[in-house]
């Protein structure tokens, strides 16, 4: 039995969309890490980090350690993807590393994902539309139940990964995967507090 994809687009940042489990990826030469593997880093108070340090975590590709996040993300667990080499991360790299972190999820019964393109910078998503849609529906292919995949994308990139997405879909799977883009919520300016700011001294 095939599974069933809905994948999703959320303009907030990975560590602020609720879900089971947030996904990251990183190559082996991102020493600090980068993107959304950086801001889990930072929001599990440097634990990535240090697993680099004690080399228990390297980037190779096929790598992933999953992490309890304890109340720093949305999602109860990370778990972090290795990328191998970003010098050599074709297309179909892109591909195999997004259908290993499906079929983790699926693995991990998960049902809601948030997941920050692997190995894809956010403004040249539509150039691996078809690589993203591709590893979600062989992971499928060989799962059951139902997976919503959350890609975390800035708003202003929505409309041109919305239509790469789409075609990607109608052109590779149009039958497990369907989907769904959220329009983003206007940021609400900040009251900046009267008075003058405390110091540590």
């Amino acid at each position: 039995m095939t599974a069933s994809v809905r994948i999703e687009l959320e303009s907030r940042a990975l560590e602020r969309i609720a879900c089971d489990v947030a996904v990251a990826g990183f190559f082996d030469e991102d020493r600090p890490l980068r993107g959304g593997a950086a801001r889990m880093d930072w929001r599990l108070c440097g634990l990535l980090s240090s697993l680099l340090v004690e080399e228990r975590l390297s980037g190779v590709a096929g790598e992933a350690v999953l992490v309890p996040s304890a109340g720093a993300l949305r999602a109860p667990r990370a778990l972090i993807i290795g990328l191998g080499s970003r010098s050599r991360f074709p297309l179909t790299a892109a591909q195999d590393a997004m259908r290993d972190a499906a079929a983790r999820c699926f693995a991990l019964g998960a049902k809601r994902v948030a997941l920050a393109p692997l190995g894809v910078p956010s403004d040249d998503l539509p150039r691996h539309a078809v690589a993203i849609v591709g590893g979600v529906v062989e992971a499928a292919r060989s799962a059951t139940g139902t997976l919503e995949l959350i890609l975390a994308v800035p708003g202003r990139q929505h409309e041109s990964a919305q239509i790469a997405l789409d075609r990607a879909i109608r052109a590779v799977a149009p039958e497990p995967v369907s989907l769904r883009v959220d329009v983003p919520q206007p940021v609400r300016p900040t009251r900046t507090p009267r008075g003058p700011s405390a110091h540590p001294a």
